[in-house]
């Protein structure tokens, strides 16, 4: 389980695995690449190592389980929301919530919190030290559409950063954040996958038959993301 899911990308996943052989994880990474490659997979699945129990990715453990479903109390997720507009600033405060961490995935916009207070921003959120381990870790989604308040908050909290956090800010469309921030982050560059990875994808997870598998690799340009939408048209 953990890294050992995700089809391809075998250099960034040797090198993840790297920093947690010499205990030596950098504060934030930057994964750039373009859109349905598997970006943010890679992530989620190499933070269940970071969190996991048993220290290796199990899947099986509590904090693997919750991570899997976007509850765990110590992955933050930020990124653009399902059934809602994007950037609805008061929409935890409409709920009567006072945290980011009040819901599992929350907008971009509220990174930068609200003027009254109401809503903490990111360099309150940070301070919160972890509820059931020792780190806390942050992704960011579509990063290059964060606003420049959310951006100025960032950068702030990215310069002097809690040592129990760990931020992943997913991008595909790198020149699109700022350079301050990206200066700020371990760069991680992605490629579209190979025909054979997005193949056996096909063949293993949603049981395409072989005929098929191998025509929607070959009209995904290195992109699973590509691939589920045509396998969906046809």
């Amino acid at each position: 389980m953990g890294l050992n899911s995700v089809f391809g990308h075998e250099k960034q996943k040797n090198l993840l695995l790297s920093f947690l052989q010499k205990e030596r994880l950098p504060h934030a990474f930057l994964f750039a690449g373009q859109n349905g490659i598997g970006k943010k997979k890679v992530a989620l699945e190499f933070i269940k190592h970071i969190l996991c129990i048993n220290g290796n990715g199990c899947g099986t453990c509590r904090a693997c389980i919750k991570i899997e479903r976007q509850t765990h109390p110590d992955l933050l997720l930020i990124g653009p929301q399902e059934k809602k507009a994007d950037d609805e600033a008061d929409s935890l405060e409409n709920e009567g919530k006072s945290s980011l961490t009040a819901r599992s995935y929350i907008p971009r916009s509220l990174i930068a919190g609200d003027k009254d207070g109401k809503i903490r921003g990111i360099n309150q959120e940070v301070l919160a030290y972890p509820y059931e381990g020792t780190k806390r870790v942050i992704l960011i989604d579509d990063a290059e559409r964060m606003r420049k308040d959310a951006s100025d908050a960032l950068l702030k909290t990215l310069e002097e950063p809690p040592p129990y956090n760990i931020f992943f800010l997913i991008t595909s469309s790198e020149r699109e954040v700022p350079l301050t921030i990206r200066s700020r982050c371990f760069r991680v560059s992605f490629s579209p996958l190979q025909r054979k990875h997005i193949e056996k994808f096909f063949l293993e997870v949603l049981n395409a038959d072989e005929k098929r598998a191998r025509l929607l690799s070959q009209i995904s340009y290195g992109s699973i993301g590509n691939g589920q939408f045509w396998m969906k048209e046809s």
